[in-house]
């Protein structure tokens, strides 16, 4: 089964030189400077290589990361911060607030920033081989346990090393509490949506599958409300992919829909694909699974439901007879 999942776009930052000339004086403090700068170059080139695999990655993230440590551990293991910890300065964007970079003079925010990027770009490789179409069973291993590195990365974050920042963190950007619990709860729901469509392949209990439903709208529900309390200015849009995601499998959680929802999925997804309009029509046509179960003739006359949905699609019109649809042209630009 295809997915569709909303992400936002990766941190930017400032070129970074690492020449400490008068600190750097021996040929082997020189070399760790020069690896440090070649090392990170790399790392962020691979963001956005769309060749590079999750070993690529962790081999480049662990190798430029321990590097690092070097300045912000101390040498002798005590409990003294490095010495070297606030000699660079870093700039890096946000993912929500654009192009307004933060700066701190302090190692420790590299790590949680470049680890923030890390994290993002598993869910974006995630999102990238979910959306492949007849996705095999090793490729959506993939995919759940791409979701689950990263959903670890962002609490490894939240809890040991964003903490230890000197500066405050500033309130509605990426390193902020409220943002990386979404981040967690989001993947968490995200791996569930997998395994639910797994399920759904190998025809498990209805029950089951309709309990995980009710557990991942939850999760989808949950990261919604952690961010009612943003400037809807930069998380409008994140948040209606979630609430979007809530409604769609708060109604899988009926049992009794089941066989409704696989007419309909199946029927999605053609349509989606015959109008090559992926994002906007699964956007408009999603919402109609909350309605579906009222839909008394959907089962009887699935030869006429397949040809309304692609005509409706494709004329971007709202389908007549299956229930009354929300407003949702604020929506379509997710992704599009």
């Amino acid at each position: 089964m295809t997915h569709w999942f909303h992400r936002n776009p990766l941190k930017a930052t400032a070129p970074v030189s690492f020449n400490f000339y008068g600190v750097a004086t021996t040929p082997a403090a020189t070399k760790v400077c020069n690896d440090l700068r070649l090392s990170r170059t790399q790392l962020l080139e691979l963001f956005t290589d769309s060749s590079c695999n999750p070993e690529m990655m962790k081999n480049a993230a662990d190798f430029y990361f321990s590097l690092l440590q070097g300045f912000i551990l101390s040498l002798d293991d005590s409990s003294q911060e490095c010495k070297l910890r606030y000699i660079q300065n870093f700039k890096w964007t946000d993912t929500l607030q654009g192009q307004v970079p933060s700066a701190q003079q302090d190692a420790v925010f590299e790590l949680v920033s470049m680890g923030f990027n890390v994290a993002l770009w598993y869910t974006k490789y995630a999102s990238r081989l979910a959306g492949k179409e007849d996705i095999t069973e090793d490729e959506a291993k993939d995919v759940h346990r791409s979701l689950k590195i990263a959903a670890g990365i962002f609490k490894h974050l939240k809890e040991s090393h964003i903490p230890k920042l000197i500066t405050p963190v500033e309130k509605g950007r990426d390193l902020e509490a409220r943002l990386t619990e979404s981040y967690i709860i989001q993947c968490q729901a995200e791996a569930q949506e997998v395994t639910i469509a797994r399920a759904i392949e190998l025809k498990h209990n209805p029950g089951l599958i309709a309990a995980l439903a009710y557990e991942t709208a939850n999760f989808y529900q949950k990261a919604d409300q952690t961010l009612s309390s943003l400037d809807p200015t930069y998380a409008g849009k994140w948040r209606k992919y979630l609430n979007l995601k809530s409604c769609f499998y708060m109604a899988y959680s009926d049992p009794r829909r089941s066989s409704e929802l696989r007419i309909f999925m199946k029927a999605l997804k053609e349509t989606a694909l015959s109008t090559k309009r992926h994002t906007v029509t699964m956007a408009r046509l999603y919402w109609q699974v909350i309605n579906v179960g009222k839909q008394s003739d959907l089962c009887r006359n699935q030869k006429n439901f397949l040809p309304r949905l692609k005509h409706c699609a494709k004329n971007m019109e709202k389908p007549k007879g299956l229930g009354l649809l929300p407003n949702l042209l604020d929506i379509f630009s997710l992704g599009n």
